[in-house]
């Protein structure tokens, strides 16, 4: 017999459907003795029991449902009465569509960045390391040049997180060195690390103690470092290698050494009280060379030589070595002329001379190019001297400097009605080089 619900089969005197519950039992049949009943009876006239109206669901199936209904109901209660939460769909409508913005942010990519595990396991077995002086801290790591976005951050103790200033070390391409402030307050600082993929993740924590101890390092180093450049400028003045000229516009500062400092600055100091400090530039020939901004006329200067932190007097020039009644007759026009020109020529050497041409002073038509050569005190005036048009146009002043043989170096000046104003200088390597370039072009 088949179950005319669900189709399922059943045994032939099956009452209920064994798979959904149906009563099976035809109409007119009394469930409690099976006698015939009469259509529309309530009782059956055999047994006396109340006639079951057919459909009417499995007692036992019935029973559980309403046993699994109280169960739920009492689950209920007790939560209620144990969290003190108010059971409200009220609550599914406010919370449902914040769990589904969750899942959809999630899984749209605007998720929590993951932390820089890779990262700082790069870190780790690259090597890096670390100090400080009294100003800065700074952290130097190998190989991370090829890692995106890379940045390194600093949190000191009570502080908010900062960049600090990273570049790549310029004797190392794949070491990069960061640095950052000290900071005026007691404490130690956190080192961090991440990428455009992840968050910072701590690196190294420097405590004050550590902090200490790496100043210290770096002062004991600085005191070694800075007594060899002190007695390097002691000798290099001992021994006369360097000297000076000037004129309205620089005092010019020529050292014949230290060029195994890759860097030197001069800091000067007019009697004025005006200062600064400027950069040296290093010559093939194994001489920097220091421009300081002239004052005329103030007499008084002094120079220091600084280098890696390192500073030591050079000299200081009084009323003696610095006289500007040589210059009375260098009018402001000419002077202002000359300050861009000051550097900015043109030359061409052959065999036994060197062409130099000066623009942009054709208003000054008594001008003439000058020349000494290194380790000569006399001044020679080129007599060959010519105005004349450049391939832009522009009027120049060429003249030739004439000698025997190659010289170790050569000062050049323009002399304009006696004021003598320095126009640059050649040294021996540049001549060779320009010699090379003449010759290839016949």
């Amino acid at each position: 017999m088949n179950c005319p619900d669900c189709g399922c089969e059943n045994p032939e005197d099956a009452r209920y459907c064994v798979k959904c519950g149906k009563d099976l039992a035809p109409q007119n049949i009394c469930r409690q003795c099976g006698h015939e009943l009469v259509e529309g009876a309530e009782f059956c006239p055999s047994c006396g029991q109340p006639v079951q109206a057919k459909g009417k669901d499995n007692p036992v199936k019935a029973r559980k449902q309403k046993k699994n209904r109280e169960a739920k109901i009492g689950a209920m209660q007790r939560l209620q009465t144990k969290y003190h939460l108010p059971i409200n769909p009220i609550w599914i409508i406010v919370l449902l569509p914040l769990i589904l913005l969750t899942i959809s942010i999630y899984f749209l990519g605007f998720h929590v960045p993951k932390v820089c595990r890779p990262l700082i396991r790069t870190i780790e077995e690259n090597g890096y390391s670390f100090g400080c002086d009294d100003e800065l801290c700074g952290v130097k790591l190998q190989d991370v040049s090829s890692i995106s976005s890379f940045r390194l951050e600093y949190r000191w103790d009570g502080g908010d997180a900062e960049l600090a200033d990273c570049e790549m070390d310029p004797d190392s391409p794949d070491a990069l060195i960061c640095t950052f402030p000290i900071s005026s307050s007691e404490g130690g600082v956190m080192i961090s690390a991440g990428d455009a993929d992840c968050e910072s993740t701590p690196v190294v924590y420097l405590d004050a103690e550590r902090i200490a101890g790496l100043q210290e390092n770096s002062q004991q180093k600085r005191d070694v470092s800075c007594a060899a450049f002190s007695k390097d400028v002691e000798g290099l003045v001992q021994q006369a290698q360097w000297s000076y000229e000037y004129d309205p516009l620089y005092f010019k500062v020529r050292l014949d050494g230290l060029t195994q400092y890759e860097t030197l600055a001069a800091r000067y100091q007019w009697g004025d009280s005006t200062d600064g400090k400027i950069s040296c530039i290093v010559e093939p020939n194994n001489q920097y060379f220091c421009d300081i901004p002239a004052e005329e006329p103030i007499t008084d200067l002094d120079v220091w030589l600084e280098s890696g932190g390192c500073e030591e007097h050079l000299q200081k020039f009084g009323a003696t070595e610095i006289d500007w009644q040589n210059f009375e007759t260098c009018s402001p026009d000419y002077l202002e002329a000359m300050q861009p020109v000051d550097g900015n020529f043109y030359y061409a050497c052959a065999t036994d001379y060197c062409y130099a041409w000066v623009p942009n002073i054709s208003a000054f038509t008594n001008a003439v190019i000058a020349y000494r050569f290194d380790g000569e005190e006399e001044l020679i005036y080129a007599s060959d001297c010519e105005w004349g048009n450049s391939q832009e146009g522009v009027m120049e002043l060429s003249c030739s400097i004439l000698f025997d043989e190659v010289p170790e170096g050569v000062t050049l000046y323009v002399d304009n009605d006696g004021c003598l104003v320095n126009l640059g200088y050649l040294n021996k390597g540049q001549i060779e080089t320009s010699q090379e370039s003449f010759s290839q072009a016949e």
